[in-house]
């Protein structure tokens, strides 16, 4: 478990599990990163919108992150 600043991230590893139609199962090991955002009090609008932005961003760099490790 790692805090960056008001993020408290919990790494998992896990099995996912993949098929298409008339192919075999295939297993690969993954990470998942939990990312838990301290709560800011009731915020205006446009708060609410640049908190939403800044959660949307920064799962998307987790999971590029993610991806690129499993390479």
């Amino acid at each position: 478990m790692k805090h960056s600043g008001s993020v408290k991230e919990t790494s998992v590893g896990t099995v996912d599990y993949q098929s298409s139609a008339g192919r075999r199962t295939q297993e690969k090991s993954v990470h998942v990163i939990h990312q838990q955002h301290h709560q800011q009090p009731a915020a205006t609008g446009g708060q609410i919108l640049a908190h939403a932005a800044d959660a949307v961003s920064s799962t998307l760099h987790s999971a590029k992150q993610g991806l690129a490790d499993a390479k």
